[in-house]
């Protein structure tokens, strides 16, 4: 038991660290780029889009979200890209735009689980 998980920790630590590796190198960009067709792509940029935010890196992220808003708008990741780049401008304190991106969700994705969050963050950076 203790060797199953001792190698399940070793190869979560590695594939951390490995895919840490690909993307502060740009391999992993560079890769996803030269694949833009790959179902995958959309996926990949908003989780390191994600990984920038906590790290704040706010312009990697903001990168990663708009690619993703503008190359794959019609992807299930779309929305919660759309809506980590207005969570982006508006960790940042940058009012206009938050509230800018918050109202290109509800207009471009009306049914997405964070629209009511969006439409709350409105009244109070407005108000």
């Amino acid at each position: 038991m203790f060797k199953k998980l001792f190698f399940l920790i070793f190869i979560i630590v590695g594939l951390f660290y490995g895919l840490r590796y690909l993307n502060s190198s740009g391999k992993l960009s560079e890769y996803l780029d030269s694949h833009p067709k790959w179902e995958w792509v959309p996926g990949f940029y908003c989780y390191i889009g994600q990984t920038q935010v906590v790290f704040s890196n706010w312009d990697s992220a903001i990168y990663r979200f708009e690619k993703v808003v503008k190359q794959y708008p019609n992807t299930k990741w779309a929305p919660m890209a759309q809506f980590s780049l207005a969570r982006v401008y508006d960790d940042t304190e940058q009012k206009r735009k938050a509230i800018e991106e918050y109202q290109k969700l509800i207009d471009i994705y009306p049914d997405s689980v964070d629209c009511n969050f969006a439409e709350k963050r409105i009244g109070l950076l407005k108000g």
